[in-house]
């Protein structure tokens, strides 16, 4: 039996999902500016893998089998891109007497 190559079996590189998250993050941006906003939440939905694609959902029957990308194990790349891209990240802070664990994107 020989080893196949990794990038055969799944062809999605960790720069891809980087690249997905920070699409998902500047969508939510640009709508917030839309609507009057210098803010956003940094945060981002998982992404499945299904297809050979990322998608927000999967709608594949073995959905408890899908490859699942959380947005925390790549908060660190996508934040550094979007600092090297101008905007701040700064932490939520209290809100309503309790410390938020979150962060905001500010433009």
């Amino acid at each position: 039996m020989s080893i196949i190559s990794a990038k055969e079996i799944n062809p999605i590189t960790r720069e891809d999902i980087v690249n997905a998250f920070c699409d998902t993050i500047m969508e939510r941006i640009k709508k917030a500016n839309e609507e009057g906003y210098r803010k956003t939440c940094l945060t981002a939905p998982s992404l499945y893998l299904q297809d050979g694609r990322l998608v927000l959902r999967y709608t594949g029957k073995n959905a408890d089998k899908a490859i699942c990308y959380s947005f925390y194990d790549y908060r660190d790349e996508v934040a550094a891109k979007f600092i090297k891209a101008g905007y701040s990240i700064r932490p939520t802070g209290y809100s309503g007497g309790v410390w938020q664990r979150t962060e905001h994107i500010h433009w």
